[in-house]
């Protein structure tokens, strides 16, 4: 599985703050969806998209581009530091605000019982590390 180097953030907002608006937005909209107990709805919001959309294959320039952003404006709103829930709706909202598909993947380690959840698009890894998630049995994906 690849990567984007998302680690490796450069110091200046600059280029990313004309994604301001729409990560704005996406935040809104995952609150939304945070906000709804039943998560169910969440992932028929998020497969009602998928088939309106129909197969979608990502251009990894635009798709880099927008993960850094990501990368860049999130503390500007929230801390990600347990909250993979909701940086990965974010992350799906804002994406689709640029007609990107992208995959959420829940995963549970078994002892402790620990759940969690990130976003991939096709082979790329885009809001945590290949190390982080090896810890995890994926269970679902949608």
């Amino acid at each position: 599985m690849e990567i984007f180097p998302i680690f490796a953030l450069d110091r200046s907002l600059r280029p990313h703050l004309k994604f301001l608006p729409s990560f704005i937005m996406a935040c809104v909209r995952a609150s939304r969806l945070h906000g709804n107990i039943r998560l169910a709805r969440v992932v028929e919001h998020i497969r009602a998209r998928r088939r309106r959309w129909g197969d979608l294959v990502p251009d990894a320039e635009k798709l880099e581009r927008l993960v850094t952003a990501h990368q860049h404006l999130r503390p500007l709103i929230y801390t990600w530091h347990d909250q993979c829930l909701y940086d990965s709706m974010v992350l799906l909202e804002f994406l689709a605000a640029y007609r990107i598909d992208a995959t959420w993947v829940f995963g549970v380690h078994t002892w402790p019982w620990i759940p969690h959840c990130w976003v991939r698009a096709g082979a790329y890894l885009l809001n945590d590390s290949p190390g982080n998630i090896g810890r995890y049995s994926i269970l679902a994906e949608f």
